[in-house]
């Protein structure tokens, strides 16, 4: 959350402010289950490499949906579901 908000405030102390702090990259560590990152190259909220980051930290199993044209708020499409049907079928 704290990256996030310094891309839109870099002159802000947003980590002196935030109350809800979300240190995902410190938390993706800890996960020892299967674990699905979802994010769209387009999404002008969180940037897209914020999400490739936390894939890059989770541990084994990790599976990914990047799409190129998906913004913050993803399209529920064929792709969509096929990912999510894929994972959770990974879960048997």
């Amino acid at each position: 959350m704290i990256e996030a908000a310094k891309n839109f405030y870099p002159y802000i102390p947003v980590g002196l402010i935030l109350k809800d702090k979300y240190e995902n990259n410190e938390k993706i560590k800890n996960i020892n289950i299967p674990v699905l990152v979802m994010h769209g190259e387009a999404d002008q909220i969180v940037p897209f490499w914020m999400g490739k980051k936390i894939f890059n930290l989770a541990s084994e199993p990790k599976y990914s949906y990047f799409t190129k044209y998906d913004d913050h708020m993803m399209e529920y499409d064929d792709k969509l579901v096929l990912a999510l049907k894929s994972f959770v079928d990974s879960l048997n």
